[in-house]
Parts: C-alpha cells; sequence; structure tokens
C-alpha cells in the first residue's frame, strides 16, 4: 500500500490510499498557491508605491486613480489564485483566464490521460505543452478556436 500499512483488507486499504493521495494533492496546490500568493505580494509592493507616488506628483483631480487600479489588480489576482478556497470563481470572474484551481484540474487530467494511455513520455510532454500554450494564449485574452487550428486531435 502507499505510503501507509497494508490492514488485510483491499477496501479499507483503497481508501485509505486514496485518502493519502489526496491530502498529498491538496498539499502540493496548497504549496503552488503559497507561491504565487507571495510572488504577487512582493510585486504588488513597489506597484503600489509606484501608483501612489504618481498619483501624488500628477496632482490631478484624482490622484488615487493608478493606486486603485493596482487595488483591483490585488483583488482579482486573490480571486485568481483562490488560496484558501473561499471565493466561488465561475467562468468569466478571472478576466477571461482560468483560475488557478481550474489550471490545476486541467494538467492533472492530462497526466491521468496520459497514464491511462501508457504513453507518459512525449506523448505527455506534447499534451502538456499543448495545455499550457491554451492557459497562455486564455491569460491573454486570445480566442480558443486558436487551439482547434494547433490541435487537431482534440
Amino acid at each position: 500500500m502507499l505510503l501507509g500499512w497494508s490492514s488485510g483488507n483491499d477496501s479499507t486499504d483503497t481508501m485509505q490510499q486514496d485518502r493519502r493521495i489526496s491530502l498529498i494533492r491538496q498539499a502540493l496546490v496548497f504549496q503552488l498557491k503559497l507561491f504565487a500568493d507571495g510572488l504577487r505580494d512582493v510585486l504588488l509592493v513597489p506597484f503600489s508605491l509606484g501608483a501612489a507616488l504618481m498619483g501624488l506628483l500628477r496632482s490631478a483631480d484624482d490622484p488615487e486613480r493608478e493606486f486603485e487600479q493596482v487595488l483591483d489588480l490585488g483583488r482579482r489576482s486573490e480571486r485568481w489564485i483562490n488560496l484558501f478556497g473561499t471565493h466561488d470563481v465561475t467562468a468569466g470572474e478571472t478576466d477571461g483566464a482560468a483560475s488557478m484551481d481550474e489550471l490545476v484540474s486541467r494538467a492533472e487530467r492530462v497526466v491521468h490521460q496520459q497514464m491511462q494511455d501508457g504513453g507518459v513520455s512525449e506523448k505527455a510532454a506534447a499534451a502538456l505543452k499543448r495545455a499550457l500554450d491554451h492557459l497562455d494564449r486564455s491569460a491573454r485574452g486570445e480566442q480558443a478556436d486558436q487551439d482547434k487550428q494547433k490541435d487537431p486531435e482534440t
């Protein structure tokens, strides 16, 4: 049995194994989200200071404009990362970009399918590349129609 002792009962062993695998997945996804959240915070520090400085120097009628834009970016990225799973992110709420949970699920499906097909080498690398390319285009707001042109298998 994976990561545990065998109890002699196949049904119990399978359930315990499934729970352990689920815990490992949750921990890995959480670490990925923590990394993304930390990176976002590191980037927002200079952006927010620069936006506040621009607003002060500009001395126009709306000095908060740039700073508010940075805050809005922070809110949207918080929903996209969804660190603790508290946001119910539906399609279109992340400016066309898939949420981090959706990206992880897509990658997980590709790997799972490749494992079932028995071809986890070049075939998996190509499928992951296609998925990452799709996500990159999605994040930039390009149409999904381009995916069908580049990947006629789907």
